[in-house]
């Protein structure tokens, strides 16, 4: 289980370093980070220094995002629900969010998408400025956002989970029983990937 590998070399406090940062998972987005990663390349190239591990980390990262849509393709559902679109959990921000990148490839191939997000759903239903920030890909969010978690499973065939959101964990886990989970988010901490129950990196 890498989760746990991670959580015990975490353990080490002596060490200087964010436990959020070092669990194994779905990839990574929003404003900084990818852009931090792709700034220290082009120095690097710009000096002549090679960086390998700079240059895997965004190969890695685009690999999660295929991984994903894999996954879902292979169920051969063409209704899918997705919890959260945001590039992480309590902000409606999407600027370079995997989840974002992964709904605009599900729907470019016909799946029929519905989103469960409660920040994101709350600046399109309140018309706030913010509502759509980082929506590179131009998803027409608004049609396919609902209010509740129950709405989504009654409109999805399987449901990936992309951001952890404490009032859809109950739900969740009692739809693992009639359909296929995805979670990218582990929901569940010691529940084995298999069957109905998948997820990456665990």
């Amino acid at each position: 289980d890498g989760q746990q590998i991670m959580k015990i070399l975490c353990s080490d406090h002596k060490v200087s370093m964010s436990p959020y940062f070092m669990r194994p998972g779905f990839a990574f987005g929003g404003s900084c980070l990818p852009k931090d990663v792709r700034a220290l390349r082009s120095i690097a190239a710009d000096i002549n220094v090679a960086s390998p591990l700079l240059d895997a980390v965004l190969v890695a990262n685009a690999e999660q995002i295929n991984r994903a849509e894999r996954m879902i393709h292979a169920s051969g559902s063409t209704s899918v629900g997705m919890v959260g679109i945001s590039f992480k959990p309590g902000t409606d921000d999407m600027r370079e969010s995997p989840l974002a990148e992964l709904a605009s490839r599900l729907i470019d191939s016909g799946i029929t998408l519905t989103v469960y997000d409660p920040f994101v759903h709350e600046a399109y239903a309140n018309d706030m400025s913010a509502a759509g920030r980082g929506n590179d890909y131009n998803i027409d969010l608004k049609d396919r956002l609902v209010p509740t978690i129950a709405e989504l499973l009654a409109k999805s065939d399987i449901v990936l989970v992309g951001n952890k959101y404490d009032e859809t964990i109950e739900a969740l886990q009692a739809a693992v029983a009639d359909r296929l989970v995805i979670d990218l988010a582990r929901i569940m901490p010691g529940a084995k990937s298999g069957g109905s129950y998948q997820g990456i990196c665990w």
